[in-house]
């Protein structure tokens, strides 16, 4: 993957705390990240971080739609409406470790459970299958047809798996064990990045056929 966009880095203006995750929309103009402890807050800049608001949104923050008008949290489904976020959709049990978001924002895949749960009416009904053992973080396509989804915890090998179909079947792909905490996809499935306990970022330009590290 190309990484040159990479090797400059700007601070915000964010205020100083503890951010458990961030999410961005697609043209970087719309950034959300979200604090830890107890409550979370998610905190949202509209100028690409030169000013950032808190919001009435909890939780930690999973993923944004392309134009930033929709989001994804723990606590389920928000809407942007004239910069008031309203939940307009939950998701099917409380335990959510992870999420993914298509670019409109219709089709959501969730992991919580022991299951892969998704949406393609933003969270209005669900359906589930049963992805591998141990999944813990998941990425989508911008079309939501195509998931990763990696895991592992200490002492025990790590994995990663994808599906072309939403969620129902899966396929292993061969990648150096490790504890995956994090996972992101290109807009059509085909790059894919990484990041694991053990080694660092990994890349992948043909849907995790083959993998390099960063």
């Amino acid at each position: 993957a190309d990484l040159a966009s990479a090797q400059t880095w700007t601070q915000t203006s964010a205020p100083s705390n503890n951010w458990s995750s961030v999410a961005c929309s697609a043209d970087w103009g719309k950034l959300f990240a979200s604090t830890s402890g107890y409550p979370e807050t998610i905190y949202i800049s509209v100028d690409s971080g030169a000013n950032w608001t808190s919001t009435s949104m909890g939780g930690y923050i999973f993923a944004c739609s392309a134009d930033g008008s929709k989001v994804v949290t723990r606590q389920g489904i928000y809407l942007s409406a004239d910069s008031i976020w309203s939940l307009v959709g939950t998701f099917p049990t409380d335990f959510i470790l992870s999420a993914a978001l298509s670019g409109d924002g219709s089709k959501i895949a969730a992991l919580g459970d022991g299951k892969v749960y998704t949406s393609t009416n933003s969270g209005a009904t669900w359906t589930s299958n049963t992805p591998p053992t141990g999944l813990k973080v998941l990425a989508s396509s911008a079309d939501g047809t195509k998931l990763v989804g990696g895991g592992g915890t200490l002492g025990v090998v790590g994995l990663m798996a994808a599906s072309v179909d939403s969620g129902g079947i899966w396929r292993f792909l061969n990648l150096p064990d490790n504890w995956w905490h994090s996972i992101a996809s290109s807009a059509d499935g085909s790059k894919l990045a990484a990041y694991g306990h053990w080694g660092g970022l990994i890349t992948s330009t043909n849907s995790g056929a083959t993998w390099t590290s960063a």
